[in-house]
């Protein structure tokens, strides 16, 4: 695993000159980007490998010069490595697709989950999508703005073939002709126990919204909704062997946390619309290895560690 770091940042107008020239005694100068337009800022953007000399100068540079900037930390695997993890995050890195009203028609069976605020819900409608245009014409997976893995019809038909376990493969319609589409969401049936303390970089995000005086974001009940990451690097999935038998597991599950705010009913007062929090979906090898046997551009995997 190798890790690169992303760091930009704006200039100040009347300082342009001088930190130009301090980025060009460091070898960075060549990122250096002019305003694009008459009210932009100058700024820098590149990416490094964790090795590069280059790196340390810049962050000093930056500090010296209270620049704050960006930083984001990527850890890029081969896909041996990845194979190494008994169970990956597996997600798609393409812009999402907006659901509009969309997400106001899905049906559930709220009859396990939480009483409060809806999180754990059995979806048992098709998902209805707004906009099919806005799917990708030559891909083969996305996700919505909602927190939906669909993958598209020739991958479903694989996975089906493979007979990948506990999942199922539903497809997707459109919202206003209300015909299906070559898309088909995909449901795990099983949902995994919570993860480890160990874990680092995922949060639960409980604040107020816009003031203090607003209720808190998470559900108090269940507490199992806003889950988020956060920090420059990568969220670091851990669980405990003692609780997980990650041999056990089928093919594909999903997490007990999960992501976005679930809400019950639409509150009109504070603009919030009925709709649930999404988990996580981890998957073994086997099913990396479909989607690289399928060449699936576009399907991001992450590991997850099992510790005693």
């Amino acid at each position: 695993m190798i890790k690169r770091h992303y760091i930009s940042f704006n200039i100040p107008r009347e300082r342009t000159e001088n930190i130009r020239v301090a980025l060009a005694d460091i070898e960075c100068g060549k990122w250096w980007r002019p305003p694009p337009n008459e009210h932009g800022l100058p700024s820098f953007d590149n990416l490094f490998d964790s090795e590069d000399h280059r790196l340390s100068a810049l962050k000093e540079l930056a500090k010296r010069e209270g620049l704050n900037p960006f930083e984001r930390i990527d850890h890029i695997y081969t896909d041996a490595e990845l194979r190494s993890f008994p169970l990956l995050v597996f997600g798609a890195n393409r812009a999402p697709i907006p659901l509009g009203d969309a997400q106001e028609d899905l049906e559930f069976d709220l009859s396990e989950a939480c009483p409060h605020c809806g999180t754990g819900g059995v979806q048992t409608s098709s998902l209805y999508v707004f906009q099919p245009s806005r799917l990708p014409k030559k891909g083969l997976i996305c996700e919505t703005t909602r927190g939906h893995l669909l993958v598209a019809q020739s991958v479903a038909e694989t996975l089906r073939s493979e007979e990948i376990a506990d999942v199922e493969l539903r497809q997707t319609v459109s919202l206003r002709r209300h015909e299906p589409l070559p898309w088909w969401q995909v449901l795990p049936r099983y949902t995994i126990p919570r993860i480890s303390k160990h874990s680092k970089n995922i949060v639960r995000d409980t604040e107020p919204l816009f003031n203090p005086a607003d209720p808190k974001r998470g559900c108090p009940v269940c507490e199992r909704d806003m889950f988020g990451f956060k920090g420059p690097e990568p969220s670091d999935w851990v669980y405990d062997r003692q609780t997980v038998d990650p041999d056990a597991l089928p093919d594909i599950v999903q997490t007990w946390e999960c992501f976005g705010r679930s809400v019950l009913h639409d509150d009109p007062v504070r603009k919030l619309v009925r709709g649930f929090a999404q988990p996580a979906i981890l998957v073994k090898p086997r099913v990396f290895d479909i989607f690289r046997r399928l060449k699936v551009r576009g399907a991001c995997f992450q590991p997850v560690r099992f510790i005693e």
